[in-house]
């Protein structure tokens, strides 16, 4: 039984290894240096919220920050249902039960948290949340963001991005898994291309930059660009992609146009065209950090990102993210004096406590609903062998 044991092990890890670079299977291991972007992009998030003068200066670290949470949501998800529309075409599991599968475990990860986080919210400081009920309830704060109130900022304001999240998942499957093969790379580029020509079409119309910010449409570049790179991996290659001209230019391209026009704006000089084209730059550049992460960088930027505590911030940055912006706004409810706080050391502080509370929420409230998922794995059959998500690692916490 013993020797049974271990070779059923050891056939798992075989066929673990069999997958780990495979174009056609989407499944890969676990890639420790996606959770250190994470990290470095919710710590931007916090820079935006925490260290005002940044910002004031021109230097858009929250903006850039979201788009990478949303390149690096966009591959990962993507990458799941590619898988998913694989097991489809091969008779292994039917359209319905897939759905069902990526439905119920988006909502195990993401539901819980964040309606107990309103439901407290609501409880301690209800002024902040008058007339906005609907709208967070539902994940439309983005609307009202853009319908109602473009300058609206708060303790809750940033759960936006949320909002923009969870309509792209509730239309997203149903494209990938119901495109004909043969129009799924058109599908996919139309989709990058839809978010500059929304931004572009708003701002003709003389829409606000913050109503044009916050509109789904205008935001689904990024989500779709993670999913063209998701497509393009499972075509072809994680090493392949990683490797080629044309995510080289997705640096090269991207890179210079971002500093550009961040350059310009800082030197003063504005123009409604500047936030086009840093957001589209924004789109390129994040798109090349993704994949070169999930690749794995060499060097001291590979040993950073998977470093221990970039990594562990990885882990809990849906909780870091989630609970960040109320910290000064419920110490100031309590009376504590923050404004008398150096420079400095308030953002050491609120990032110390948005990283004790998010580490409570995973450990006592997260991590336990997330093992629930375990109930409706996204199932593998490789070689006459079903090997779940549970025993073999992914390279997604999604």
């Amino acid at each position: 039984m013993v020797r049974q044991n271990h070779r059923s092990k050891e056939d798992l890890r075989n066929l673990a290894g069999q997958t780990a670079d495979c174009s056609s299977s989407g499944l890969r291991p676990y890639m420790p240096q996606l959770d250190g972007i994470r990290a470095i992009a919710v710590l931007m998030v916090f820079v935006s919220h925490w260290v005002p003068w940044t910002s004031q200066a021109g230097l858009p670290w929250g903006n850039f920050g979201v788009d990478l949470f949303f390149v690096l949501s966009g591959f990962l998800i993507t990458d799941i249902l590619l898988q998913g529309r694989r097991y489809i075409e091969e008779g292994g599991q039917g359209l319905f039960l897939t759905l069902r599968q990526f439905y119920i475990r988006r909502i195990l990860r993401i539901f819980p948290l964040y309606y107990a986080f309103l439901l407290a919210y609501t409880v301690a400081v209800p002024s902040h949340a008058d007339g906005l009920t609907p709208w967070l309830w539902t994940y439309t704060l983005n609307l009202f963001r853009v319908l109602v109130d473009n300058n609206w900022e708060g303790p809750i304001s940033h759960l936006w991005s949320l909002s923009v999240e969870e309509q792209f998942y509730l239309v997203w499957p149903w494209i990938v898994l119901l495109t004909p093969r043969r129009l799924l790379l058109p599908v996919f580029l139309l989709s990058v291309a839809v978010g500059p020509a929304a931004k572009l079409i708003m701002a003709m119309y003389g829409l606000p930059h913050e109503a044009i910010k916050y509109f789904t449409l205008s935001r689904l570049d990024t989500l779709a660009m993670g999913g063209l790179l998701a497509y393009a991996v499972a075509q072809q290659g994680l090493q392949t992609i990683a490797k080629s001209r044309a995510v080289d230019g997705l640096l090269w391209i991207g890179m210079p146009m971002f500093f550009a026009v961040v350059g310009l704006r800082v030197a003063g000089i504005e123009s409604a065209n500047w936030m086009v084209l840093e957001m589209s730059a924004e789109t390129l550049f994040c798109g090349w950090l993704v994949l070169r992460a999930a690749q794995g960088f060499g060097g001291p930027i590979g040993r950073m990102l998977a470093s221990g505590p970039l990594v562990y911030l990885g882990k809990i940055s849906y909780g870091l993210y989630l609970l960040h912006k109320p910290i000064p706004y419920l110490l100031r409810e309590f009376g504590v004096d923050v404004d008398s706080i150096p420079p400095g050391i308030d953002f050491l502080l609120y990032t110390g406590l948005a990283i004790v509370v998010a580490s409570l929420s995973w450990y006592l409230l997260e991590g336990p609903i997330n093992e629930l998922k375990r109930h409706f794995p996204n199932r593998t059959r490789i070689v006459g062998a079903t090997v779940t998500d549970r025993q073999l690692a992914v390279g997604t916490r999604e």
